[in-house]
């Protein structure tokens, strides 16, 4: 009699592996951040880009300024907003 794996068995370990593999927590690197990624349109992405370019900075500076904003605005940074240098670069008004 020839033994044919159990094929509920094997869906069941490979979700249960599945599941393991979401639960992993994300390392920080050296300066205490964790990478994430979103989605915006090409609209905003170009935007972003051409403010970064303008700003003489990154992307990734401007969205975390922006993300620190809105948390500060509800009342909801657990910390001291970061990058002080570039948020006094884009309050200066253009002349």
């Amino acid at each position: 009699m020839s033994q044919r794996a159990n094929p509920q068995a094997a869906r069941d370990a490979v979700r249960r592996q599945l599941q393991r593999g979401l639960h992993v927590e994300i390392p920080e690197d050296k300066t205490g951040e964790t990478r994430t990624t979103y989605s915006v349109s090409k609209e905003a992405r170009h935007a972003l880009r051409v403010l970064a370019f303008e700003q003489d900075c990154k992307i990734n500076d401007l969205v975390v300024v922006a993300i620190e904003d809105l948390l500060r605005k509800h009342s909801a940074l657990p910390v001291q907003p970061t990058r002080p240098d570039l948020r006094r670069r884009l309050q200066e008004p253009k002349g």
